[in-house]
Parts: structure tokens; sequence; C-alpha cells
């Protein structure tokens, strides 16, 4: 067997686990199949001698932000802490705990389509309104196009990222031009203002 890289040994000791193996995928990924980064399939003893098990993938950020996924199959008990999806889940939709099929769905679609959908007929018709409670808020012309763009390239990252389980190094071109598409049409915004 191959020595275990030190990011997993790391990752390991700051989630109090011992890992009894760790088995590197190229082609049966799991959970993290068309994800680029390294799939491990790993079983792990907890603090009270309970074994996990689960698949865990190490990424790697452009910008030197490293960070690992884990995927588990069975949690060791001390790390049954609960998720922000599952926090989410109690506070707004009442339910104990979300599946990552229920997950995908409200996260990846049902919050993604109004958003899409906002852009979408932002686009149709020229004008790109902000609701409040005081005033409305409405851009036309080109800052409408950009901020409308802008909307749909980040629900349209979103959703692939969380419905479709695209990897980041895949979507950040969609984030990437909702973040330019916002800043430019504020500023066009903020000069058409000023003239």
């Amino acid at each position: 067997m191959d020595p275990l890289p030190k990011r997993i040994e790391e990752w390991a000791k700051k989630n109090e686990l011992q890992i009894v193996s760790a088995e590197r995928r190229r082609f049966f990924e799991g959970p993290f199949s068309l994800n680029a980064g390294h799939v491990y399939r790993i079983v792990v003893r907890g603090r009270n001698e309970d074994v996990g098990e689960g698949w865990l993938c190490l990424r790697n950020s452009l910008f030197g932000a490293d960070w690992e996924e884990v995927e588990w199959i069975r949690r060791p008990a001390h790390t049954m802490q609960p998720r922000p999806e599952d926090v989410v889940a109690q506070t707004v939709l009442g339910v104990g705990t979300m599946s990552p099929n229920a997950k995908k769905w409200v996260f990846g679609v049902l919050i993604c389509i109004p958003f899409i959908a906002w852009g979408l007929a932002s686009l149709a018709y020229g004008r790109f309104v902000i609701p409040s409670r005081r005033t409305t808020i409405v851009f036309e012309g080109i800052p409408a196009l950009l901020l409308a763009l802008a909307v749909i390239s980040f629900s349209l990252g979103v959703h692939l990222r969380l419905f479709w389980g695209i990897n980041w190094k895949r979507t950040k071109v969609l984030f990437l031009i909702a973040f330019v598409c916002l800043l430019f049409g504020l500023c066009v915004q903020l000069f058409e203002f000023l003239i």
C-alpha cells in the first residue's frame, strides 16, 4: 500500500479519526464521479473505537485554499454534527434532516429556478427590477442586461454545482461571468447616474 498523503493524515487528526485504510480510486469514485480531485475510499476508527467508512475527496483550489470533502456511508458517532443543510431544513422547512437527494432538489433546483426565471424575464423586458419594501429599484438598458446575466450565471453555477455535482473548477467560469457582469452593471449604472 502506498504511504498516505499528508493531507489525509492531517484531515484525520483534525477530525479526531484514525485511518484504518485509504484506497485511491481513479475510476469508480463513488459520489465524486466526474469531479476533479483525488478520491479515496476510506475506513476510519473514531474516538470510541467505532468504525466509519466513506469517500474522501482531496480538492485543490486555484487560489491556494485546498479543502477536503467527505461523503459518509457510515459515520463515526462523534462526527454526528448537524450539516448546514440540515439546520436549514429544520428551521425553514420543518424537517429533521435533509437527504442528499432532497438537498440536490431544494438547493440545486427549487432555489435556483426562480432566480434564473428572474434573469430571463429581465432580459426579455429589458428592465432589471429589485423589489423592496420601501422603494423598487429599476435598472434599464445596459445595466439591466448585465445584472440579468449576472443573476443567470450565478444561479446556473449554483444549480450545476449542487444538482449535478459538477466541481468548482468547471463551474468557476459561470461565477466569474456573474461577478464581472455585476461589477460592470453597477459601474455603468453609477456612471449614468453621475452624468
